[in-house]
């Protein structure tokens, strides 16, 4: 007998639990309806009270539940479905209450968790998916007119609230453990557009992270980089892991490359330098360009040879036509070091001569570089060159002509 009377006990207790539970919560469900009622009245001073209770109510079910775990399956389902929502609606209202703001960002995580666990727990309790499909609509919707709302104030300049909304859009989306592409790349360009180069990395990456717009997110990326004044082993890691997802993209290869480039790393750029014009023979500033670093790297025929190509794709490109003018007159300085030192007159004579040839070589290109930009910035150092030339040969008609240009 005793042993019957102490499971009927047992049983009463774990009934009226059960039914002090679905009170609880059918509180919570009603005081979150009257709530939105009052929010489409936009009556927000009997709002906040109603979804304060809500809240309350919501969260005394599901510690119950998480202590004695006598729910059914569906309406385990029910409870965490009107969690999720309270948790989000509330979390939403400090849009719109200093002091629910203040809490809510005191407690950001612990208010993520709820929303997060509550779905969590809803997919594995809705085979149906009844309450999935209301939460994946309302969400949908919210996403959707975030993302219009974000769009229109980018447009209008206000990059600081659109930055807000396409974050909030791509949280919301977070939340059901889906990836909003679209709201990462805006997010990460309102970012960049206020300054927040962090925000930006972040937003970038995870759209590259799930291949929207392909290299250009990764491009956008390694701009943010740079534009928060990140070091510059940060901007290469960022510049390899683009190139290892898209290895074949002109674009970044050229990232890379002028990487190299800026921090005189000539040998790792001479490389991408050839596979860049294998892949565009006809882009003179890339040949202009493997010239320049040839030149550095004091490979004379190599950069001749690379400076006459850009020159025969595009004779007017300045550049080329000042810089084998300058690599003929670098040289030829080169050669009469060297035959300064030959001890043979004879030798010496002929080592010399075949410098003056040299000097003489850079004469057409630097005419050629006058001509092209008499106006330009090199103009006077054209010229002074020049001069010298005319000069050093007794060509005194030109060295005249010269030297007027010089004067005016």
């Amino acid at each position: 007998m005793k042993k019957q009377l102490i499971l009927l006990s047992i049983g009463t207790f774990l009934s009226v639990s059960v039914i002090a539970q679905k009170t609880e919560m059918t509180t919570a469900i009603m005081s979150y309806d009257s709530y939105q009622k009052a929010l489409m009245r936009q009556d927000m001073a009997n709002a906040k009270p109603l979804i304060i209770k809500a809240k309350e109510k919501i969260e005394e079910a599901h510690e119950k539940q998480q202590t004695t775990n006598l729910l059914k399956q569906k309406d385990i389902a029910k409870l965490y479905y009107n969690r999720f929502m309270i948790y989000l609606n509330y979390a939403s209202l400090a849009a719109y209450d200093e002091n629910i703001a203040k809490e809510v960002e005191a407690n950001s995580d612990a208010y993520e968790d709820a929303i997060k666990s509550s779905y969590d727990i809803l997919s594995k309790n809705d085979p149906k998916k009844e309450w999935l499909e209301q939460l994946y609509a309302f969400i949908g919707t919210q996403r959707a007119q975030a993302v219009n709302m974000g769009i229109a104030l980018f447009q209008k300049d206000d990059f600081e609230n659109a930055f807000m909304l396409f974050q909030g859009a791509a949280q919301m989306y977070e939340m059901i453990n889906q990836h909003d592409s679209l709201s990462y790349y805006n997010a990460g360009l309102a970012a960049y557009r206020i300054a927040k180069y962090d925000d930006a990395v972040e937003y970038f990456q995870k759209a590259a992270n799930v291949g929207y717009e392909g290299a250009l997110s990764h491009v956008q990326i390694i701009n943010s980089l740079r534009s928060g004044g990140a070091d510059e082993e940060k901007v290469l890691t960022a510049i390899i892991a683009a190139r290892k997802a898209y290895p074949a993209d002109y674009g970044l290869l050229i990232e890379e490359l002028n990487y190299y480039l800026s921090n005189n790393k000539n040998e790792e750029a001479s490389e991408l330098l050839r596979i860049a014009i294998e892949k565009n023979p006809n882009d003179h500033v890339l040949h202009y360009t493997i010239g320049n670093v040839y030149d550095k790297q004091g490979n004379f025929e190599k950069a001749e040879e690379s400076y006459l190509k850009a020159i025969q794709i595009k004779e007017d490109y300045i550049d080329a036509q000042y810089s084998i003018g300058a690599l003929y007159i670098n040289n030829s300085s080169e050669l009469k070091k060297q035959a300064s030192s030959e001890k043979d007159r004879t030798k010496y004579q002929q080592a010399n001569e075949v410098a003056n040839d040299m000097l003489k070589k850079a004469i057409a290109p630097l005419e050629r570089a006058y001509a092209i930009d008499p106006e330009g910035v090199d103009a006077k150092n054209i010229l002074s060159a020049l001069k010298s030339i005319y000069f050093q040969f007794e060509m005194m008609e030109d060295y005249n002509r010269v030297k007027a240009l010089m004067e005016k």
